[in-house]
């Protein structure tokens, strides 16, 4: 970031508030993340970045929440980093100049967005010639299991229920909005989380699901069973040997923004079963992936 005049955000949809319970939670994420991390700066950073580089992180360079942005200021201090209070959703296009960001960076920020098609054409026009998008989305079915159990659905239908506003699965449909930008894939991996005893991926689950469960359960969307069922397949997965059964899907992309921008109009009107049909085969797909692993 590199202007720290703030903006008024809108209103949030993140459902979980910003709080030290969720910067602890955020902490164990970034831990569990930090190997696809260095591995997606290495493709996505240009070997020699040129003086005056300039990058973008979305949540919390910009940021709408300010518990979020007073910690990252105590984090990083340095006179070169600056942070802004505003919606990337809503923010007026000109927020900042086009060819500006040599780098934009998401992680674990489109899935919350209610449409991310415009979000992505404004980080377009702001991104210089050859500027790069670098990202860690999921594909989320709703829970954190797999194969998924008569419980796990039932979590999962009522996890949708409550972020109904965001993408699960965005992860498998990066490539689509990318290409209608014109941009090019420099880099693109499925990145498989998995859970076993004392792992921090584990403690990462367990404190994301429960926070979940609770917010559920205030809601009305699951019951008390429902909720004491769901904890305690949790518990039993946390005790079993590292394997598929206790897992996350995400996607790394690396997306190049080449000379001329060309965007293809997604068709209008496209039938929610041709969506779902593509779901069904990027489940598939990424189904596939975790077999390598196992």
């Amino acid at each position: 970031m590199t202007d720290d005049q703030e903006d008024v955000a809108s209103s949030s949809n993140y459902p979980i508030p910003g709080n030290e319970a969720e910067i602890t939670r955020l902490e164990r994420q970034h831990r569990v993340f930090q190997p696809a991390m260095m591995d997606l700066i290495e493709h996505g950073v240009e070997e020699d970045p040129v003086p005056g580089y300039k990058v973008l992180d979305v949540g919390c360079g910009i940021d709408m929440n300010d518990y979020f942005l007073h910690y990252a200021r105590q984090i990083n201090s340095h006179s070169s980093v600056k942070y802004r209070r505003c919606d990337i959703s809503t923010c007026d296009d000109n927020l900042f100049p086009e060819n500006y960001f040599n780098l934009v960076y998401f992680r674990l920020t489109l899935c919350w967005l209610s449409d991310v098609e415009p979000v992505l054409r404004k980080v377009h026009r702001w991104l210089t010639r050859n500027g790069r998008i670098m990202c860690i989305e999921p594909i989320f079915e709703g829970g954190f299991t797999y194969p998924y159990s008569a419980i796990d659905k039932k979590f999962g239908e009522a996890a949708k229920q409550l972020l109904s506003h965001g993408d699960a699965f965005i992860g498998a449909r990066l490539p689509e909005l990318f290409e209608m930008l014109n941009m090019r894939i420099l880099y693109e991996e499925p990145f498989v989380l998995f859970g076993g005893p004392g792992s921090v991926y584990s403690h990462y689950i367990r404190d994301s699901s429960y926070y979940l469960c609770d917010l559920l359960l205030s809601h009305n969307l699951l019951s008390l069973e429902d909720v004491a069922m769901y904890k305690k397949r949790l518990e039993n997965l946390e005790r079993t040997p590292m394997s598929r059964e206790y897992s996350q899907i995400l996607v790394k992309f690396v997306a190049l923004k080449q000379d001329s921008m060309m965007p293809r109009m997604m068709e209008e009107n496209s039938s929610e079963s041709n969506h779902r049909d593509a779901n069904d085969s990027n489940r598939t797909l990424f189904s596939n992936d975790i077999n390598q692993f196992t």
